[in-house]
């Protein structure tokens, strides 16, 4: 249920907020917003990071982010507010759907590609759905990927995202995938076993080519420190 266009009462920071509409879900409020920048049917996860997790991007002074794979409807919905003159979003780049291999890690963000043939309805729905690059995901076959990866340079989208266990970085990094997540491969964390001078050549492979190495160290981080008493007590 929406309430549209209340006067919100702010009582930690005793002021009003007007103009505001309202989600209702079951017994709960899910959502509070602008008036006008929720409607009936949207997402209902959608309204939630549209309402309040994106703002709070741009009041903690970040003003892009790349989205590695969620839902498009959210994309849509802040392209919408800001072409409508709203500075309270960051700028997004996002890949949508994660393109997986046919029995895929998270099928709820996830787009199937069992082989070859597959690739190219996937990549032609991500292009007309507003998707800017394509993220490729671990349990692809090799011959999913490579098809993925011609089909990415006939549309013009970048590639990013895991290497599929099926390949190799350098394989990868020579296919024209801009960019590896993580710090690993999935076989191996980057570099671990390797020699210095093979883990050099590997380096100077991705620069060659320009693949950049991503590493997202606060997942690693929270992998690392998720017993310690730090997080296991806070209320978050």
């Amino acid at each position: 249920m929406l309430i549209e266009d209340v006067t919100v009462i702010a009582v930690r920071e005793a002021r009003a907020l007007p103009h505001r509409i309202v989600a209702i879900s079951g017994t709960r409020i899910t959502a509070v917003a602008p008036a006008g920048e929720l409607r009936a049917g949207d997402h209902p996860g959608a309204s939630l990071a549209v309402a309040t997790f994106l703002p709070a991007y741009v009041a903690n002074g970040v003003t892009g982010i790349r989205d590695m794979g969620g839902d498009l409807r959210i994309l849509t919905a802040v392209r919408d507010s800001i072409r409508s003159g709203s500075p309270r979003f960051p700028r997004i780049c996002a890949a949508g759907a994660v393109l997986d291999g046919p029995a895929p890690v998270d099928s709820s963000i996830s787009i199937a590609v069992a082989d070859s043939k597959g690739a190219r309805p996937a990549v032609d729905s991500l292009r007309n759905a507003g998707a800017d690059f394509l993220k490729v995901y671990t349990l692809l076959t090799r011959a999913g990927y490579f098809a993925i990866v011609t089909d990415a340079h006939r549309t013009g989208m970048p590639v990013a995202g895991h290497v599929p266990a099926e390949v190799t970085p350098a394989e990868a990094a020579a296919a024209g995938q801009r960019s590896v997540e993580h710090l690993n491969d999935e076989l191996e964390p980057l570099c671990t076993r390797a020699t210095a001078e093979a883990c050099a050549s590997r380096l100077a492979q991705f620069r060659r080519h320009g693949t950049w190495q991503v590493p997202t160290l606060v997942v690693l981080r929270m992998k690392a420190y998720a017993d310690e008493a730090l997080y296991t007590v806070d209320p978050r």
